[in-house]
């Protein structure tokens, strides 16, 4: 199944090794951020794309911060930009071209990447949602479509997750994160199939906290705003509005900053915010700021 995907939907997983003071809570001076290894679905770098995806940012920024990256996507093409981009600046990672709603799929990737050097760390940043169909009335979408949101969007992180967990949980160490997305809560029209799949996220973040993080895996998630990617320039003017002027940053975020949020999670995971899906959306207030006078 091939999809067409935008800035958003990329399939790419960041992993990093930590060593952790106990089972639960990790002490940032104690780890070696060097030796960790970094697995991003969704990482793509298209040739034609001006700007990047969140996946591709989270993965150039591992690698530039030492870590060991591997990345998977469906896009052939995008692996090879990813790829290129990162030589261009003495930097290597591994790659798969992957559709990670095929759980088989994943696993045999996963095996044929990941040999001397076991995933520590997931990046489930892997996200469908189609141009075409973006913002589009409910009744008007293809039940093809439907079903591919949810197979990569839900499905995808599952699939990934799990082939990486047996690993994690026999080295008792380890930290999934998950990307979600405000729309799931703050939903729009237009949008009840990729609300519907990013709220699955959150809940299965908190789920799977509770499940294993006594068991050494650090589970967490991100829920970005307005963002400045390929997709921003498909999204209805009086939305993108709404996020952006009631923020307290009055602008839309950067890939790079959602990179560093996640990396720090990765490098330095914090029980306290286990199975949280924590907003990057620059304050936004559903009551609006204030505005300097």
């Amino acid at each position: 199944m091939q999809y067409t995907v935008y800035s958003l939907s990329v399939e790419f997983v960041c992993v990093a090794t930590l060593e952790r003071s106990d089972a639960v809570n990790t002490e940032a001076s104690r780890m070696d951020i060097s030796h960790q290894h970094v697995l991003v679905t969704g990482a793509a770098a298209r040739p034609r794309e001006a700007t990047p995806g969140i996946g591709y940012a989270i993965a150039h920024l591992a690698g530039q911060r030492g870590h060991h990256v591997t990345i998977l996507d469906i896009s052939s093409d995008g692996v090879r930009g990813a790829e290129a981009a990162f030589a261009s600046e003495g930097l290597t990672c591994a790659s798969a071209v992957v559709d990670i709603a095929d759980p088989a799929a994943v696993d045999s990737a996963l095996r044929r990447l990941v040999t001397d050097r076991p995933v520590s760390a997931v990046v489930n940043a892997a996200a469908l949602l189609r141009t075409n169909t973006a913002f589009v009335p409910f009744t008007d979408m293809d039940p093809a479509d439907i079903q591919a949101s949810l197979d990569v969007n839900l499905l995808g992180v599952l699939n990934t997750t799990r082939a990486v967990l047996p690993g994690m949980l026999q080295a008792q160490r380890g930290v999934i994160i998950n990307i979600g997305s405000i729309a799931a809560a703050y939903p729009a029209p237009g949008l009840a199939t990729y609300a519907l799949t990013k709220a699955a996220v959150r809940s299965v973040t908190a789920t799977l906290a509770a499940e294993l993080g006594r068991r050494g895996v650090h589970v967490q998630g991100f829920a970005p705003g307005v963002v400045q990617t390929g997709l921003h320039d498909h999204t209805p003017t009086h939305y993108q509005d709404r996020l952006i002027n009631g923020s307290v940053r009055g602008r839309p975020a950067s890939i790079d900053e959602v990179a560093h949020c996640v990396i720090a999670a990765v490098e330095a995971p914090d029980a306290a915010c286990a199975g949280q899906m924590t907003a990057i959306d620059g304050g936004l207030s559903p009551y609006g700021v204030v505005s300097a006078r």
